[in-house]
């Protein structure tokens, strides 16, 4: 794919939004490791209110110590570094805004092989955080088992999609949606992913994805007073490419 591709913005995109974007397209690239430090403050800041975090980790028993912090990050820095190793990684600006992605429709054997680690690092998790993140996983694989059966799955999972807050609002997002669809649409797969936030949600509406599902949390958890948290299971069908070898119209 050429990752200097300029990418049509849907007919919903806000019109400044447009100009600019047409005016100075985002150049979309494979992550690299020298882009992780900034790929994880991305990550960071997009996602710093997302329901499904907040849900996971503000419980009563939430141990905010430098030590989790610091777990929290290199969790992530082996998780962008498994996704640059893969090539299942693409940025914007040097990792100021990135998407990764899943041709198997799964975290992939890297995440299997790393599991221990990551288990290892749960240990400055809280017994509640443990229980809601199990409850999390439990419901998503239960969710995707009545939408799309048993796994695995024939699809490409849109996992994190990023960016820093002062680079919002440039067509980034748009741009990294649309690397990663074009790889589905080339190979025929449908995309998936989840999300707990409303307008991202709509976001992704824009960009062709369909609510097919979902699940809630919190509704019967006595330790979480605030509303419960709905995830939406999202799904987009490829799209078939002219004979001329061009993409069609993602209006």
């Amino acid at each position: 794919m050429d990752m200097k591709t300029q990418y049509v913005l849907i007919p919903e995109e806000e019109r400044a939004v447009q100009a600019e974007w047409h005016s100075s397209p985002p150049i979309v690239a494979h992550m690299k490791y020298t882009h992780i430090p900034a790929g994880v403050r991305a990550i960071e800041a997009a996602f710093e209110h997302d329901p499904l975090k907040c849900y996971i980790n503000d419980t009563p028993d939430a141990r905010n110590s430098r030590l989790r912090n610091a777990y929290l990050r290199l969790g992530l820095v082996i998780q962008l570094s498994m996704y640059v190793h893969q090539k299942e990684v693409y940025t914007v600006d040097g990792g100021d805004a990135i998407a990764s992605y899943s041709r198997t429709g799964d975290m992939g054997p890297l995440f299997r092989f790393f599991a221990p680690i990551f288990r290892a690092l749960d240990m400055f998790s809280s017994p509640e955080q443990k229980r809601r993140r199990a409850e999390a996983n439990s419901k998503l694989n239960a969710a995707n088992e009545a939408i799309f059966g048993k796994g695995p799955y024939d699809m490409v999972l849109l996992m994190e999609l990023a960016t820093t807050p002062e680079k919002q609002g440039r067509g980034y997002g748009t741009a990294l949606v649309a690397a990663v669809t074009d790889i589905a649409d080339a190979i025929g797969k449908r995309t998936w992913l989840q999300s707990s936030n409303i307008a991202n949600t709509m976001f992704y509406e824009r960009c062709g994805f369909v609510t097919v599902g979902g699940y809630k949390l919190g509704d019967t958890n006595p330790t979480w007073t605030k509303p419960p948290v709905i995830v939406r299971i999202m799904m987009r069908e490829p799209r078939t490419r002219r004979s001329d070898g061009m993409q069609g119209s993602r209006a």
